[in-house]
């Protein structure tokens, strides 16, 4: 079905209720305050990222950028300073976009884990564009941290590897 598998779990529960197309927000399962203090602690550790204002999201949004943005080797959806991602803030919090491979884009939206974004249908944006939705818990926090780890390697050229469950 894919080009490649990434042998992604599929999602527990319902798919959340979302709105779009600008915003386009995650409306509940939304993360707990520590839920998402605990998510974008563990995105912001990952090496070669930082956190800085995104201009392509809510006010309050946290942008998830690559600490060189010469390290893209693809043109950035979200912004040309390196941007590859936000966090929305309360009261969508948690929930996220990601630039991500469209096979990668593809598995995630069949495993429930999220959707494009409606500007991808529109054909605004390219198949790479997804909203993560909000953990619920800390297995799904490890899990969105493995879609960051994923996005960053996409957009530098690296291989994706796999999902492990460890």
């Amino acid at each position: 079905m894919y080009d490649v598998n990434y042998n992604l779990p599929k999602r527990s529960g319902e798919r959340p209720k979302t709105r779009g197309p600008m915003p386009h927000i995650q409306l509940d399962q939304l993360a707990s305050p520590a839920i998402e203090t605990k998510l974008a602690s563990s995105i912001f550790s990952i090496d070669g990222l930082t956190q800085k204002p995104t201009r392509m999201s809510l006010p309050g949004a946290r942008g998830i950028f690559l600490k060189s943005k010469s390290d893209a080797k693809l043109s950035l959806v979200l912004s040309s300073d390196g941007e590859i991602g936000h966090i929305h803030p309360a009261p969508e919090l948690g929930s996220m976009h990601l630039q991500i491979a469209e096979d990668l884009a593809n598995e995630l939206i069949d495993n429930e884990w999220g959707e494009f974004h409606p500007l991808v249908h529109q054909g605004a944006f390219p198949p790479t564009l997804v909203m993560i939705y909000s953990p619920r818990n800390d297995e799904e926090i490890s899990m969105l941290n493995w879609f960051v780890k994923a996005s960053q390697a996409f957009v530098k050229g690296s291989t994706i590897q796999p999902y492990a469950n460890i």
